[in-house]
Protein backbone atom coordinates (compact mmCIF):
# COMPACT_ATOMS: atom_id res chain seq x y z
CA UNK A 1 0.00 0.00 0.00
CA UNK A 2 0.86 3.47 -1.38
CA UNK A 3 0.42 6.73 0.21
CA UNK A 4 0.95 10.08 -1.70
CA UNK A 5 0.71 13.44 -0.57
CA UNK A 6 -1.83 15.97 -2.27
CA UNK A 7 0.52 18.73 -3.06
CA UNK A 8 4.49 19.29 -2.50
CA UNK A 9 7.36 20.38 -4.80
CA UNK A 10 8.16 17.17 -5.72
CA UNK A 11 7.20 13.44 -6.39
CA UNK A 12 6.63 11.90 -2.81
CA UNK A 13 4.76 8.73 -2.30
CA UNK A 14 5.05 6.61 0.85
CA UNK A 15 5.49 2.81 1.36
CA UNK A 16 3.22 1.40 4.06
CA UNK A 17 3.86 -1.65 6.07
CA UNK A 18 1.38 -4.10 7.70
CA UNK A 19 -1.39 -0.93 6.91
CA UNK A 20 -4.26 -4.00 7.12
CA UNK A 21 -2.93 -4.92 10.05
CA UNK A 22 -3.43 -2.48 12.35
CA UNK A 23 0.04 -1.25 12.53
CA UNK A 24 0.29 0.87 9.59
CA UNK A 25 3.74 2.44 9.40
CA UNK A 26 5.63 4.39 6.78
CA UNK A 27 8.72 2.08 6.00
CA UNK A 28 10.25 4.39 3.48
CA UNK A 29 9.36 7.35 0.84
CA UNK A 30 9.95 7.23 -2.66
CA UNK A 31 11.02 10.56 -3.82
CA UNK A 32 11.72 11.95 -7.21
CA UNK A 33 12.56 15.66 -8.71
CA UNK A 34 9.53 16.20 -10.72
CA UNK A 35 7.15 19.25 -8.85
CA UNK A 36 4.13 18.37 -9.76
CA UNK A 37 1.46 21.18 -9.65
CA UNK A 38 -1.39 19.59 -8.11
CA UNK A 39 -1.63 15.78 -7.37
CA UNK A 40 -4.79 14.31 -6.91
CA UNK A 41 -5.12 10.51 -7.89
CA UNK A 42 -2.88 7.45 -7.96
CA UNK A 43 -2.91 3.98 -10.10
CA UNK A 44 -0.16 1.35 -10.92
CA UNK A 45 0.77 -0.09 -14.68
CA UNK A 46 3.45 -1.96 -15.30
CA UNK A 47 5.75 -1.46 -12.19
CA UNK A 48 5.83 1.99 -12.34
CA UNK A 49 3.61 4.13 -9.99
CA UNK A 50 1.32 6.69 -12.18
CA UNK A 51 0.48 10.04 -10.29
CA UNK A 52 -2.62 11.85 -11.51
CA UNK A 53 -1.33 15.45 -11.83
CA UNK A 54 -4.57 17.16 -13.05
CA UNK A 55 -6.21 19.35 -10.04
CA UNK A 56 -7.30 22.76 -11.62
CA UNK A 57 -9.22 24.12 -8.55
CA UNK A 58 -8.88 27.30 -10.47
CA UNK A 59 -9.43 25.88 -13.60
CA UNK A 60 -6.20 27.45 -15.08
CA UNK A 61 -4.19 25.09 -16.54
CA UNK A 62 -3.37 24.63 -20.67
CA UNK A 63 -2.04 20.90 -19.75
CA UNK A 64 -2.11 18.50 -17.19
CA UNK A 65 -0.20 15.29 -16.46
CA UNK A 66 0.68 11.73 -15.46
CA UNK A 67 3.83 11.30 -13.73
CA UNK A 68 5.58 7.83 -13.74
CA UNK A 69 7.61 6.84 -10.69
CA UNK A 70 9.65 4.39 -9.94
CA UNK A 71 9.07 2.61 -6.79
CA UNK A 72 12.29 1.36 -6.69
CA UNK A 73 14.71 4.15 -7.91
CA UNK A 74 12.31 7.08 -7.34
CA UNK A 75 12.78 8.37 -11.40
CA UNK A 76 9.99 9.98 -12.24
CA UNK A 77 8.84 11.14 -15.85
CA UNK A 78 5.94 13.42 -16.73
CA UNK A 79 3.31 13.17 -19.68
CA UNK A 80 1.39 15.97 -20.49
CA UNK A 81 -2.16 15.74 -21.68
CA UNK A 82 -4.97 18.23 -23.13
CA UNK A 83 -8.68 18.69 -22.55
CA UNK A 84 -10.27 18.95 -25.64
CA UNK A 85 -11.76 22.28 -27.23
CA UNK A 86 -8.63 23.80 -24.97
CA UNK A 87 -11.38 23.76 -21.88
CA UNK A 88 -9.42 23.32 -18.79
CA UNK A 89 -11.29 21.15 -15.99
CA UNK A 90 -10.62 20.17 -12.49
CA UNK A 91 -9.77 16.45 -11.88
CA UNK A 92 -9.33 13.85 -9.31
CA UNK A 93 -10.29 10.66 -10.33
CA UNK A 94 -7.46 8.36 -12.15
CA UNK A 95 -8.61 4.77 -13.57
CA UNK A 96 -6.37 2.98 -15.46
CA UNK A 97 -7.71 -0.37 -17.13
CA UNK A 98 -5.94 -3.89 -18.02
CA UNK A 99 -4.83 -2.72 -21.13
CA UNK A 100 -2.70 0.12 -19.60
CA UNK A 101 -4.87 2.99 -20.75
CA UNK A 102 -5.42 5.81 -18.40
CA UNK A 103 -9.13 6.97 -18.19
CA UNK A 104 -9.73 10.53 -16.26
CA UNK A 105 -13.06 11.78 -15.03
CA UNK A 106 -13.72 15.38 -14.20
CA UNK A 107 -14.36 17.01 -10.75
CA UNK A 108 -18.13 19.02 -11.45
CA UNK A 109 -20.93 19.34 -9.49
CA UNK A 110 -23.31 16.20 -10.40
CA UNK A 111 -21.21 15.23 -13.74
CA UNK A 112 -18.11 14.01 -14.36
CA UNK A 113 -17.08 13.94 -17.91
CA UNK A 114 -14.87 10.94 -18.79
CA UNK A 115 -11.36 11.53 -20.78
CA UNK A 116 -9.11 8.93 -22.38
CA UNK A 117 -6.01 9.86 -24.61
CA UNK A 118 -6.75 9.95 -28.00
CA UNK A 119 -6.79 6.68 -29.92
CA UNK A 120 -6.35 4.57 -26.68
CA UNK A 121 -2.55 5.09 -26.10
CA UNK A 122 -1.82 2.95 -22.71
CA UNK A 123 0.26 4.93 -20.10
CA UNK A 124 3.60 3.28 -21.64
CA UNK A 125 2.68 4.71 -24.66
CA UNK A 126 2.72 8.45 -23.77
CA UNK A 127 5.51 10.60 -25.19
CA UNK A 128 6.97 12.32 -22.57
CA UNK A 129 8.83 14.94 -25.11
CA UNK A 130 5.13 15.97 -26.04
CA UNK A 131 1.14 16.83 -25.06
CA UNK A 132 -1.27 13.98 -25.65
CA UNK A 133 -4.54 15.34 -26.58
CA UNK A 134 -7.73 13.77 -24.71
CA UNK A 135 -10.97 13.34 -26.12
CA UNK A 136 -14.51 13.15 -24.49
CA UNK A 137 -15.63 9.51 -24.31
CA UNK A 138 -19.04 9.84 -22.15
CA UNK A 139 -20.06 11.60 -18.72
CA UNK A 140 -21.40 10.44 -15.35
CA UNK A 141 -23.72 11.38 -13.48
CA UNK A 142 -23.20 11.91 -9.41
CA UNK A 143 -27.04 12.64 -7.71
CA UNK A 144 -26.63 14.26 -4.42
CA UNK A 145 -27.51 11.85 -1.77
CA UNK A 146 -28.12 12.49 2.27
CA UNK A 147 -25.31 10.08 2.99
CA UNK A 148 -23.16 12.19 5.84
CA UNK A 149 -19.48 13.20 6.01
CA UNK A 150 -17.38 15.33 3.66
CA UNK A 151 -16.16 19.60 3.53
CA UNK A 152 -19.42 20.58 1.68
CA UNK A 153 -22.37 19.13 3.37
CA UNK A 154 -24.74 17.10 0.70
CA UNK A 155 -23.04 18.82 -2.49
CA UNK A 156 -20.42 16.92 -1.85
CA UNK A 157 -22.09 14.33 -2.98
CA UNK A 158 -22.09 15.28 -6.19
CA UNK A 159 -18.15 15.68 -6.66
CA UNK A 160 -15.49 12.72 -7.85
CA UNK A 161 -12.75 12.79 -5.61
CA UNK A 162 -11.18 9.69 -6.49
CA UNK A 163 -11.07 6.39 -8.77
CA UNK A 164 -9.76 2.22 -8.40
CA UNK A 165 -9.39 -0.58 -10.76
CA UNK A 166 -9.96 -3.83 -9.02
CA UNK A 167 -7.09 -6.22 -9.95
CA UNK A 168 -8.36 -8.05 -12.86
CA UNK A 169 -9.45 -4.70 -14.44
CA UNK A 170 -13.27 -5.74 -14.72
CA UNK A 171 -14.67 -3.86 -12.06
CA UNK A 172 -14.11 0.30 -11.67
CA UNK A 173 -14.93 2.31 -8.32
CA UNK A 174 -15.48 5.88 -8.65
CA UNK A 175 -15.86 8.30 -5.36
CA UNK A 176 -17.31 11.10 -4.17
CA UNK A 177 -16.74 13.07 -0.66
CA UNK A 178 -19.84 10.71 0.60
CA UNK A 179 -20.52 7.98 -1.71
CA UNK A 180 -18.51 5.14 -3.78
CA UNK A 181 -19.74 4.16 -6.97
CA UNK A 182 -19.01 -0.03 -8.57
CA UNK A 183 -19.24 -0.67 -12.58
CA UNK A 184 -18.40 -3.66 -13.62
CA UNK A 185 -17.48 -4.94 -17.13
CA UNK A 186 -16.52 -8.48 -17.89
CA UNK A 187 -14.86 -7.87 -21.01
CA UNK A 188 -12.83 -4.86 -19.19
CA UNK A 189 -14.49 -1.84 -21.52
CA UNK A 190 -14.25 0.02 -18.42
CA UNK A 191 -15.14 3.53 -20.02
CA UNK A 192 -17.98 1.63 -21.36
CA UNK A 193 -19.12 0.22 -17.76
CA UNK A 194 -18.92 3.99 -16.40
CA UNK A 195 -21.66 5.16 -18.81
CA UNK A 196 -24.04 2.59 -17.20
CA UNK A 197 -26.12 2.13 -13.92
CA UNK A 198 -23.96 2.02 -10.77
CA UNK A 199 -24.00 0.58 -7.19
CA UNK A 200 -23.91 3.29 -4.81
CA UNK A 201 -22.38 2.62 -1.49
CA UNK A 202 -22.78 4.67 0.95
CA UNK A 203 -20.01 5.77 2.94
CA UNK A 204 -19.81 6.49 6.94
CA UNK A 205 -19.02 10.07 7.93
CA UNK A 206 -15.25 10.38 6.28
CA UNK A 207 -14.21 14.11 6.82
CA UNK A 208 -12.74 14.90 3.18
CA UNK A 209 -12.70 11.51 1.69
CA UNK A 210 -10.92 11.35 -1.38
CA UNK A 211 -8.85 7.83 -1.14
CA UNK A 212 -10.76 4.67 -2.81
CA UNK A 213 -8.66 1.14 -3.99
CA UNK A 214 -9.37 -2.94 -4.14
CA UNK A 215 -7.51 -5.40 -2.32
CA UNK A 216 -6.91 -8.15 -4.28
CA UNK A 217 -9.84 -10.26 -2.33
CA UNK A 218 -12.24 -7.74 -3.95
CA UNK A 219 -12.93 -5.60 -0.57
CA UNK A 220 -12.87 -1.66 -1.06
CA UNK A 221 -10.51 0.81 0.99
CA UNK A 222 -11.50 4.30 1.79
CA UNK A 223 -10.11 6.93 3.39
CA UNK A 224 -10.24 10.45 3.84
CA UNK A 225 -7.67 13.35 4.42
CA UNK A 226 -7.96 14.86 7.78
CA UNK A 227 -9.83 17.81 6.52
CA UNK A 228 -8.31 21.47 7.80
CA UNK A 229 -5.01 20.11 9.45
CA UNK A 230 -1.74 21.80 10.45
CA UNK A 231 1.49 20.37 8.68
CA UNK A 232 4.78 20.09 9.81
CA UNK A 233 8.48 20.73 8.24
CA UNK A 234 8.37 17.46 6.41
CA UNK A 235 5.19 18.17 5.30
CA UNK A 236 3.12 15.51 7.71
CA UNK A 237 -0.22 16.05 9.68
CA UNK A 238 -0.10 16.81 13.27
CA UNK A 239 -3.38 15.54 13.42
CA UNK A 240 -4.02 11.82 13.15
CA UNK A 241 -5.64 10.68 10.49
CA UNK A 242 -9.27 9.02 10.43
CA UNK A 243 -9.24 5.32 9.85
CA UNK A 244 -9.51 3.78 6.69
CA UNK A 245 -12.79 1.90 6.14
CA UNK A 246 -13.33 -1.52 4.41
CA UNK A 247 -16.62 -1.94 2.05
CA UNK A 248 -16.44 -6.42 2.27
CA UNK A 249 -16.99 -7.99 -0.89
CA UNK A 250 -17.21 -4.52 -3.36
CA UNK A 251 -16.23 -6.50 -6.21
CA UNK A 252 -19.02 -9.26 -5.63
CA UNK A 253 -21.46 -6.54 -4.86
CA UNK A 254 -20.90 -4.89 -8.55
CA UNK A 255 -21.37 -8.37 -10.41
CA UNK A 256 -24.42 -9.34 -8.39
CA UNK A 257 -25.96 -5.80 -9.78
CA UNK A 258 -24.29 -6.50 -13.27
CA UNK A 259 -26.38 -9.40 -13.28
CA UNK A 260 -29.70 -8.29 -11.65
CA UNK A 261 -29.72 -5.48 -14.07
CA UNK A 262 -31.02 -8.08 -16.86
CA UNK A 263 -34.10 -8.02 -14.98
CA UNK A 264 -34.73 -5.10 -13.70
CA UNK A 265 -33.68 -1.16 -14.86
CA UNK A 266 -33.69 -0.10 -10.99
CA UNK A 267 -29.82 1.08 -9.88
CA UNK A 268 -29.27 -1.30 -6.62
CA UNK A 269 -28.36 0.04 -3.66
CA UNK A 270 -26.67 -1.81 -0.96
CA UNK A 271 -29.27 -2.15 2.62
CA UNK A 272 -32.12 -0.11 0.26
CA UNK A 273 -35.10 -1.76 1.03
CA UNK A 274 -36.83 0.59 -1.61
CA UNK A 275 -34.54 -0.98 -4.51
CA UNK A 276 -35.52 -3.89 -6.76
CA UNK A 277 -33.48 -6.93 -5.53
CA UNK A 278 -35.74 -9.36 -7.53
CA UNK A 279 -34.67 -12.23 -9.82
CA UNK A 280 -31.02 -11.51 -9.07
CA UNK A 281 -30.63 -15.11 -6.47
CA UNK A 282 -29.00 -13.49 -3.85
CA UNK A 283 -29.63 -14.09 -0.26
CA UNK A 284 -31.24 -10.71 1.69
CA UNK A 285 -29.55 -11.63 4.27
CA UNK A 286 -26.12 -12.29 2.69
CA UNK A 287 -26.78 -9.08 0.58
CA UNK A 288 -27.00 -6.81 3.92
CA UNK A 289 -24.23 -8.16 5.19
CA UNK A 290 -21.85 -8.06 2.05
CA UNK A 291 -22.34 -4.18 1.64
CA UNK A 292 -21.53 -3.45 5.21
CA UNK A 293 -18.73 -0.47 5.55
CA UNK A 294 -16.71 -1.65 8.66
CA UNK A 295 -14.19 0.73 10.03
CA UNK A 296 -10.95 -0.92 10.41
CA UNK A 297 -8.80 0.41 13.30
CA UNK A 298 -6.16 1.82 11.14
CA UNK A 299 -3.82 5.08 11.41
CA UNK A 300 -1.30 6.17 9.00
CA UNK A 301 1.74 7.73 10.71
CA UNK A 302 3.98 9.87 9.23
CA UNK A 303 2.41 11.42 6.00
CA UNK A 304 -0.25 14.21 5.98
CA UNK A 305 -3.05 11.63 4.08
CA UNK A 306 -3.16 8.59 2.17
CA UNK A 307 -3.44 7.75 -1.34
CA UNK A 308 -4.98 4.06 -0.84
CA UNK A 309 -3.11 1.26 -3.14
CA UNK A 310 -3.42 -2.46 -3.10
CA UNK A 311 -2.37 -1.91 -6.25
CA UNK A 312 -4.05 0.69 -7.24
CA UNK A 313 -4.69 3.85 -5.82
CA UNK A 314 -6.62 6.93 -5.01
CA UNK A 315 -5.81 10.02 -3.72
CA UNK A 316 -4.39 11.64 -0.47
CA UNK A 317 -3.78 14.64 2.35
CA UNK A 318 -4.62 18.28 1.67
CA UNK A 319 -2.10 21.49 1.36
CA UNK A 320 -2.05 24.39 -0.38
CA UNK A 321 -2.53 24.59 -3.78
CA UNK A 322 0.10 25.39 -6.09
CA UNK A 323 -0.16 27.92 -8.18
CA UNK A 324 2.78 27.65 -10.84
CA UNK A 325 2.68 25.32 -13.48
Amino acid sequence: MYAMPDGGNEVRIAVLEDALDGACEVSRWIRGATNPYDPEDLAAFGGNLWIGDFGDNARSRETIALIRGDPASGESTVHRLAFPDDRPRDAETLLIDANGMPILVSKWFGVGEVFVPRGGLSVEDLPADSTTPLEHRGEMAFPMTSTVGGPLGSVGSTLATGGAVNEAGTVAAVRTYTDAYLFADASGDLVHALTTEAVRVPLPGEPQGEAIAFTADGDLLTASEVGDASLDAEGSATTALPPIGVVRGAEQLAWDAMAQRGESTTTFVPGDPEADHGAAGIDEADRASSSTVNWAPILVAGTAGIALLGVLAAIAAYVARRRSP
